[in-house]
């Protein structure tokens, strides 16, 4: 494999692989002393409707149980590649028990797609895009077949040129990375991932990019780019340009009324009119954003010549932005500098990572994927309200495991990203639960507590993560890209996964497990939720369920009471002060402290 002018030998060892998908594949009925899987019913219409097999008329033919044995088996087959069959059929049986019991859960391709021929496991992918039309094409071709194998893909467009800048071929003028990000975005609205949801990317641009304006309003139109998100890449040189821009930006600049006119302009039906009226307003945006004076801004780099052009006050391109990401959600902003510079990136030998996931959890190089998947921690607090540290020590070695094998067990449609991710071996296990952990231990989501023990459990995931990944490469070995790599010095760990934990959103898969999503607080005590296939699922958080009933305070009147104050039970008279203490939802939460427990647990 040639990347970064240098040559990787990437052995795939296909025979030894395909062979363990075949048996992986003749799925036997499931052994008699398997547990039987004790999901709600919320969970079980989950189950169901998105994860089990169907027939030709499109029925679900697997009961939970058949669902989680068939994933167990095919994902246990791997280990025929480095054991005996005997093996295959205890860690069979180790995969199925953290799934029943809702201690872990893989990402949705692996449930939807384990036991089928020629289907991606993985949920996420990051595609190069180059400056040429072929590479665009080839790149959107490629992004088809992932979401339609179930994946998720983002994209660095900071290498295309910018609009109107000449094309070699025709001398005629580019439309610019915009419009081929638009065009992505209409590709993937006719393909449902896997079959089972709407695909979804990552878009970003570079600050030095000249369309970087152009880019941060199109997401102001929400009609525009439904599949996307979009991200803004900056450095530390932005971040302290910023800072001595603020001299510069000392008159308050209005926004509003220009974001308006894109807006309006994006709702023009006449194609043409609109793009001369989009136009219009983004240059009053630039003319803004303009730095005039000795000293000021940053330059913007055309990336077809390297040449620097105009240069624009970085400390109103981020008021944009940040208003931006504050008033419709996007663009985000990403460090990229500081990715490089860390676990992110453990093969900096190979390149540099210039995008991410749909979902930003998951920085990758080019052709590289991620398998993901998440431990619940609400699954692991005792009746004293104590964490069950050694029950969680075996999850996360079982669950390391589970993710290696399917490394395996995956099968790509690009060649490129079957050999990146054998390089590499990146797994992703985040946690998921984290919310009800709290609450089961009586800790409010927004203290001191809650941040001192978020730090110690992701200190555990880590450490028991890296312990399981050293553990298998004494086995299996390390990951070929080991050399050249972060850990290739003395004293470092030698793992078999170049990567081993992230923190994943886990929309579905925490409604399967019966907890709440990722590291969130919970969004209300009492809410309803609408899913893909146009059933609405009405939840009360089991956990506040439960204290209300050990209060004589379950009454249909009070849950009524409680949606209406937005799932909330703060400022309610009739809650007593310790349950509000430590049932707090997202909106009960300052800013601060959301992202303060973000980076505790990052």
């Amino acid at each position: 494999m040639q990347l970064n002018n240098k040559t990787f030998k990437v052995d795939l060892r296909t025979e030894k692989r395909e062979k363990a998908r075949k048996i992986g594949r003749a799925i036997p009925k499931s052994p008699k002393d398997l547990i039987e899987p004790q999901l709600s019913e919320n969970a079980a219409y989950i189950a169901k409707t998105r994860y089990a097999f169907r027939n030709e008329k499109g029925e679900s033919i697997e009961t939970p149980r058949d669902m989680f044995w068939r994933i167990a088996y095919y994902i246990g087959a791997a280990d025929n590649i480095y054991h005996d069959k005997k093996a295959h059929l205890k860690t069979a049986g180790d995969f199925y028990q953290i799934m029943a019991t809702q201690k872990f859960i893989p990402n949705t391709p692996t449930l939807v797609n384990s036991g089928k021929t020629g289907q991606s496991l993985s949920a996420c992918f990051v595609l190069p895009v180059e400056d040429d039309l072929e590479s665009i094409l080839g790149t959107m071709r490629n992004m088809a077949m992932i979401h339609k194998m179930g994946g998720g893909t983002g994209f660095s467009f900071s290498r295309l040129r910018p609009k109107d800048d000449i094309i070699g071929t025709s001398k005629g003028k580019t439309t610019g990375p915009v419009a081929f990000l638009q065009a992505y975005n209409d590709v993937t609205s006719q393909i449902r991932q896997g079959g089972v949801r709407r695909g979804a990317n990552m878009g970003i641009l570079h600050y030095t990019h000249p369309d970087i304006l152009r880019f941060a309003v199109h997401k102001v139109d929400e009609f525009s780019l439904t599949n996307f998100n979009i991200s803004m890449t900056v450095d530390e040189d932005f971040m302290h340009q910023v800072k001595k821009d603020e001299s510069f930006a000392t008159e308050e600049v209005d926004f509003d009324p220009i974001v308006e006119e894109v807006k309006e302009a994006y709702t023009i039906r006449d194609l043409d009119l609109k793009n001369v009226r989009v136009e219009e307003a983004v240059s009053k945006l630039y003319d803004l954003c303009r730095a005039t004076q000795e000293g000021e801004g940053y330059a913007l780099v055309n990336p077809r010549t390297g040449k620097t052009g105009e240069k624009l006050n970085a400390k109103r391109v981020f008021d944009l932005i940040t208003k931006l990401a504050w008033q419709y959600g996007d663009p985000g902003m990403i460090l990229i500098d500081r990715v490089n510079k860390s676990r992110a990136n453990p093969t900096p030998q190979i390149g540099l990572i210039e995008a991410t996931n749909p979902c930003a959890e998951q920085p990758l190089l080019p052709y590289d994927a991620c398998t993901l998947g998440s431990i619940n921690l609400s699954k692991f607090v005792t009746d004293k309200k104590e964490i069950d540290w050694d029950a969680m020590k075996k999850v996360i070695h079982t669950a390391i495991h589970f993710l290696d094998n399917v490394l395996d067990m995956n099968e790509y449609p690009v060649q490129e990203i079957a050999e990146m991710t054998i390089l590499i071996r990146r797994v992703g296990l985040g946690v998921m639960g984290w919310a009800d952990m709290l609450v089961k231990m009586g800790i409010g989501y927004d203290t001191k507590e809650a941040f001192d023990l978020g730090e110690k459990v992701m200190q555990f995931v880590q450490k028991e993560s890296d312990n399981a990944s050293v553990d298998l490469a004494k086995i299996r070995g390390v990951f070929p890209a080991f050399k050249g790599s972060i850990y290739d010095r003395p004293g470092g760990i030698k793992p078999r996964n170049g990567a081993r934990t992230t923190i994943a959103p886990t929309g579905t898969i925490s409604l399967l497990a019966d907890c709440s999503s990722g590291i969130e607080p919970h969004f209300a005590l009492t809410y309803a939720k609408n899913t893909i296939e146009g059933k609405r699922l009405f939840n009360t958080n089991p956990y506040f369920m439960a204290a209300l009933k050990d209060r004589g305070l379950d009454s249909e009147d009070i849950l009524a009471k409680i949606q209406e104050n937005r799932g909330s039970i703060q400022n309610m008279d009739e809650m007593p002060e310790d349950l509000r203490s430590s049932f707090v939802v997202a909106g009960d939460i300052s800013p601060l402290n959301h992202v303060r427990m973000a980076a505790v647990l990052a």
